[in-house]
């Protein structure tokens, strides 16, 4: 059985520029690393591809009698539906890294299994077991969620032996950053359209600070309408992120100055721990926000440097906890990857 793996994203930049149609435009630049969701997948036995139905609006309807959403089972990390010749297992083998990081209760869930629905049916299959390892946190900013979106798309397209930009429409409408997974190391823009794939010629070390609590990414966005925090002209993020893109292509030492992202503010405004954290060392060196967070990150030369700033973070978190708070987190070491598209 073949396994399916999408490397998680690591935004080096994020730039608000505008909104349109209730969204926030974006131009942000983004790397892959070394950590990654796999998934493997099983279709139903009784399957017969484009055979069993002879017309999409048929399958579509057939596909909505068959599952409700608003049942729920028990467990959040298992589900099934059944019903009209339809059956869809979904299995999550959830062992993400790091393991005190929780799962926020918001609508991922739902999206993610309407998803799933859309994709069986465009594939005019009957149903299929997904089994996946979830490795990637969620709601760290790395998107965690959108690689097993992703992971299910390079499914679809092996199974109907097609490009995955078949899929664009559907995926594009769940997730903004399921485009920007599939692509590797890019610069977006808009809602998630990727602008440029970019050549790695080397690997980039980083440093993951993981706190307890994650934020959810429409939380973060609401924040940000709501403190009205100042939008990032188009020319302006167009600029840096072009710099930043040249550097990185041309295997350059990797320039902190112009890691910047417009989220971090409202990031920390609702989320107190990651706000205690992010103080502590700022003084000692800002980290730097991936996404809509809550995952802090430091660029490092090599593997000593890694480890020289990890005793570092503890030492100061850890005597911060000592005299006022007992922080929950966890550090990740990890590299970029030099990799190609995903097509």
């Amino acid at each position: 059985m073949k396994v399916y793996q999408t490397d998680a994203k690591l935004n080096l930049s994020l730039f608000v520029t505008g909104r349109k149609d209730d969204y926030h435009l974006l131009n942000t630049l983004c790397l892959s690393i070394a950590l990654c969701n796999k998934a493997s997948f099983e279709v139903s036995a009784c399957n017969d591809i484009a055979a069993s139905h002879n017309d999409t609006k048929d399958l579509r309807i057939e596909r909505e009698k068959a599952y409700d959403f608003s049942s729920k089972e028990s467990s959040s990390n298992a589900f099934s539906h059944i019903g009209n010749k339809t059956q869809f297992n979904f299995i999550v083998d959830d062992r993400s890294l790091p393991r005190t990081f929780p799962h926020p209760k918001d609508d991922s869930s739902d999206k993610f299994e309407e998803f799933c629905l859309e994709i069986v049916r465009i594939c005019r299959i009957s149903g299929v077991k997904a089994d996946l390892i979830r490795n990637i946190p969620v709601a760290s900013g790395l998107g965690g969620s959108s690689a097993d979106m992703a992971n299910i798309v390079k499914f679809a397209a092996d199974l109907l032996k097609c490009s995955v930009e078949r899929f664009r429409s559907v995926y594009s409408r769940f997730a903004g950053d399921v485009d920007i997974l599939l692509k590797g190391a890019c610069v977006a823009v808009g809602k998630g359209d990727v602008e440029r794939v970019l050549k790695t010629p080397r690997s980039y070390t980083f440093v993951l600070l993981f706190p307890k609590l994650g934020n959810i990414t429409k939380d973060v966005f609401r924040a940000f309408d709501d403190m009205k925090m100042p939008l990032t002209s188009v020319e302006g993020a167009a600029e840096i992120n072009r710099e930043l893109a040249d550097i990185i292509e041309s295997g350059e030492d990797m320039p902190e100055y112009l890691l910047r992202n417009d989220l971090l503010d409202s990031a920390l405004s609702i989320n107190p721990e990651l706000r205690r954290i992010f103080d502590i060392l700022k003084d000692f060196r800002p980290p730097c926000l991936t996404g809509s967070g809550s995952c802090l990150f430091y660029p490092v030369r090599n593997l000593s440097d890694a480890t020289d700033l990890r005793r570092r973070v503890c030492y100061l978190l850890g005597k911060a906890a000592a005299t006022d708070v007992d922080f929950h987190y966890d550090l990740l070491t990890v590299n970029s990857n030099c990799s190609t598209a995903y097509i």
